[in-house]
């Protein structure tokens, strides 16, 4: 979960969604237990999630987030919606650092019945574990053990200065794109009256895909989306075409 390139970092957070899934559907068809494992863009709460389905009856949904995510409350707020439907939840949040993010202590103060938080402590070794029985009325998860890591010494204030970098790299990377967009966000507006800012950002996509490839083959959300149908527009491209819409 550490990489360590003269500090530890720690690995980010679609890497451990990764390797739960990889874990998960390994472990499950080992058991041969009839219970399948669903990996679903939940576009209505905008997170990607996990349901397990036991004889297409039984559905627990699972997100797998880090405490240092800034929308971790948004999520935890997101999964008590569907709580709400009948849904039974079960947010995991790994915390890297060796105190509580303030909004994980927070999901923790304010339990919701039907979404349960489970803590992995990743600073930490089993002592420091979560609380891993989870009350599910229809049937019984036991058992599960404790997950441990290295006793690493960490310290984790690189991860701000890690984001900003990213930010920083981000914007010089596709600063040919964001040119691009804007030019034709300003092409279409002299053009013609559009409603909304999501309306010429739709249009504006649009054109770059058809005629633009070049400068989406380095685009993280558009990669992204081939690969799993992620909506590549939002945000980043809808927020160049927003700022353009605005001004003009």
């Amino acid at each position: 979960m550490w990489q360590s390139k003269g500090k530890h970092r720690h690995v980010r957070e679609h890497y451990s969604q990764m390797l739960f899934l990889m874990m998960a559907k390994s472990w499950l068809s080992s058991q041969d237990m009839g219970i399948k494992i669903e990996r679903v863009n939940n576009k209505e709460v905008k997170q990607i999630e996990f349901n397990f389905v036991l004889n297409e009856k039984f559905t627990i949904t699972i997100l797998v987030k880090h405490s240092n995510n800034p929308s971790l409350e948004d999520g935890y707020e997101k999964l008590t919606k569907l709580g709400t439907k009948g849904i039974r939840g079960l947010y995991v949040v790994m915390n890297f650092s060796e105190l509580k993010e303030k909004q994980l202590e927070l999901i923790l103060k304010n339990p919701h019945p039907y979404s349960k938080v489970m803590q992995i402590d990743v600073a930490h070794r089993d002592e420091m574990q979560g609380n891993f029985d989870f009350d599910v009325s229809e049937f019984d998860i036991k058992d599960i053990g404790t997950i441990e890591f290295e006793n690493l010494p960490l310290v984790d204030d690189e991860y701000t200065d890690e984001k900003r970098r990213g930010g920083l790299n981000s914007y010089g990377k596709y600063k040919s794109l964001r040119d691009k967009v804007k030019e034709l966000c300003e092409a279409e507006i002299n053009k013609k009256k559009y409603k909304s800012a999501n309306q010429l950002s739709m249009v504006v996509a649009k054109i770059v895909e058809e005629n633009h490839q070049e400068l989406l083959k380095d685009f993280e959300p558009y990669k992204k989306q081939l690969d799993d149908g992620h909506d590549w527009i939002k945000p980043t491209f809808y927020g160049w075409c927003g700022d353009v819409f605005k001004k003009l």
